[in-house]
């Protein structure tokens, strides 16, 4: 991870997804950092079911920057919040 900050921060929406048990995956910067790669981190992608957001809206609402946005890329949907 890049910093204790963003490990913080990993570990704290993994645990409200994997209480709510919500499957997810982790993509973009943070992903390519587990495979080696040394880009920078703006933040943290997550791709997760569209039509499970709402039940995580309560605890997670203030700390959202940007999205949920929902994209579409190389033939599969993803779901970012």
């Amino acid at each position: 991870m890049q910093n204790k900050n963003t490990e913080a921060a990993f570990v704290w929406i993994a645990h409200i997804l994997e209480k709510h048990n919500i499957a997810f995956q982790i993509f973009g910067g943070l992903a390519a950092r587990s495979y080696g790669a040394r880009r920078g981190l703006a933040d943290i992608d997550i791709g997760m079911r569209e039509e499970r957001i709402a039940e995580l809206l309560p605890e997670i609402s203030a700390y959202i920057t940007y999205g949920p946005a929902h994209y579409n890329m190389l033939h599969c949907k993803i779901n970012l919040s």
